[in-house]
């Protein structure tokens, strides 16, 4: 009974404590879980009270028999696991989702844990199973695991919940709580505080692509190469990403020069090819943080391992290029989800921020400074036109403007429509062992100025009228201005090199 209300409590602080950072209610929901663990296993000798777990193959059939006869199961996967092991968990599950009509699954994914043979599972479930298969998704979820299992009505069985506490070291699954009250009444309160905890947080969490990150995953692993080294000596690329670096440098010199110190913010930063080269590096002494975010584990993967490459050549570079290096980092981040971190100009929590990266220690930011510095959010090489759909490309560019605070800009660069019929069938064509797909003219629409290459992972990008920008900015601002914010009129401006260069700026 002790350990059901100490469990109780852990989840009533939990979910009290949602307003404070991520590490902070983990940290503390999870203490108080060790607690009623170990009042658990003292339970456990007298026949009452939860069931503690603390071996691998236990936990694992203590999560099957979850789903037996069950109408929901609601879960969090946070661990790690062996890939042939995930392969026959959701084997199981694809079974009991054709068998049991009623049951229905909804599941929080930490991205990072998910071994990459996966994805394409976790995507052929969600088509074959529709609205009864939801995955909602959660980066920062890393300490424990849940799983609830609600049952029908007629059958009088009370819900379960299993609390997973995942070892911090290996982040695999080592102790589970059995919170049942066919066991013990008692432990009613507790599934119920569970319960709406679980709540919580899944009404607030975006759902989860699981192609959108096979698919960046897997291009990152020759996005350096064909892109950012343009091994195929691609001249339209060569020439955008030139004019792109230059038109980005002279708004940075620009604000350097009315005495602002600067912060550079790129959402969807890929391999951190522009953040790595595109700061002028005599403002140096002038900028803040350069700070790259990114949806796809393999691409900060990449951009992290640039960015230890080069602090490694230490006095090799220049000293004003080592300054800039030694204030850039890269931030695994779903960019619909940045009001989390960077509202309205500043940078709160910080906490659940650094747990988002590798490359950024404890320290090195300080909000203040953030704060009180220019910022210039950035998306740059038509990465806008890869976001499909309309209405995702909207709320991606709203978040980025959401995180301006009074005076700060927005940039973006996209591939210009007028182009599309004379570049794209060779841009495409040459980046072809990137895309992993045989590329045909039926994949262009002349119409619609859009590149698409259907399954999995797929491939999409849409380049943009004049016209298409500026609905585009106003749509994303209109929320924004509701709230009472203010905007300059957009600027659009022709790159010169088949783009346009598009400037957002926050007046009040």
């Amino acid at each position: 009974m002790l350990a059901g209300l100490l469990i109780t409590l852990a989840f009533l602080v939990l979910g009290a404590s949602w307003a404070f950072s991520e590490s902070f209610r983990i940290l503390l929901g999870v203490g108080v879980i060790l607690v009623a663990a170990t009042t658990a296993a003292w339970l456990r000798a007298a026949g009452s009270g939860p069931v503690t777990l603390t071996d691998h193959t236990s936990i694992r059939a203590q999560l099957e028999t979850l789903r037996e006869g069950a109408s929901a199961i609601s879960a969090i996967w946070s661990g790690k696991y062996d890939a042939t092991e995930v392969g026959t968990y959701f084997q199981d599950e694809k079974s009991a989702l054709d068998t049991n009509k009623l049951l229905q699954v909804c599941r929080v994914i930490n991205p990072a844990v998910i071994p990459d043979e996966h994805f394409d599972l976790l995507q052929s479930m969600r088509e074959m199973f529709g609205a009864r298969f939801v995955l909602l998704e959660d980066s920062t979820l890393r300490s424990f695991e849940l799983y609830i299992a609600d049952y029908p009505g007629a059958s009088n069985k009370d819900p379960v919940a299993v609390v997973v506490i995942n070892n911090t070291h290996t982040g695999k699954p080592e102790v589970a709580i059995v919170l049942d009250p066919a066991r013990d009444k008692g432990l009613r309160g507790a599934v119920d505080s569970v319960r709406k905890w679980w709540n919580t947080i899944s009404e607030n969490l975006p759902a989860f692509d699981p192609v959108a990150i096979e698919r960046w995953d897997h291009i990152a692993t020759k996005y350096t190469e064909l892109v950012t080294q343009n091994a195929n000596k691609i001249e339209f690329l060569d020439q955008y990403s030139k004019r792109e670096k230059k038109m980005v440098g002279d708004h940075l010199r620009t604000l350097a020069d009315q005495g602002h110190e600067l912060t550079l913010v790129e959402v969807g930063c890929g391999d951190g090819r522009a953040l790595l080269s595109y700061v002028p590096s005599e403002l140096a002494s002038k900028t803040g943080y350069v700070l790259g975010l990114d949806y796809a584990p393999a691409m900060v993967s990449a951009a992290e391992n640039e960015l230890s490459r080069l602090k490694l050549m230490g006095e090799r570079i220049r000293p004003e290029v080592r300054k800039l290096i030694e204030k850039t980092g890269f931030f695994q981040l779903n960019a619909e989800k940045l009001r989390r971190y960077f509202n309205d100009g500043r940078l709160e929590p910080l906490e659940a921020l650094l747990e988002a990266s590798s490359s950024v220690d404890e320290g090195s930011i300080d909000p203040s400074t953030y704060a009180a510095s220019r910022k210039v959010f950035c998306c740059l090489l038509n990465t806008i036109g890869v976001i499909e759909p309309v209405e995702r490309r909207t709320a991606v560019l709203e978040s980025m403007l959401a995180c301006l605070g009074v005076d700060d800009s927005l940039i973006f660069t996209v591939f210009a429509a007028d182009r599309f019929e004379s570049e794209a069938k060779t841009l495409y064509r040459d980046l072809e062992e990137m895309i992993n797909a045989t590329i045909d003219d039926v994949q262009f629409d002349m119409a619609t100025a859009t590149f698409r290459v259907d399954g999995t992972p797929g491939y999409y990008s849409h380049w943009f009228s004049e016209r298409e920008l500026h609905e585009l900015v106003n749509d994303a601002t209109e929320a924004l201005v509701r709230e009472g914010r203010s905007f300059d009129p957009v600027r659009v401006e022709q790159m010169g090199s088949g783009g346009y260069f598009v400037l957002a700026q926050r007046t009040g």
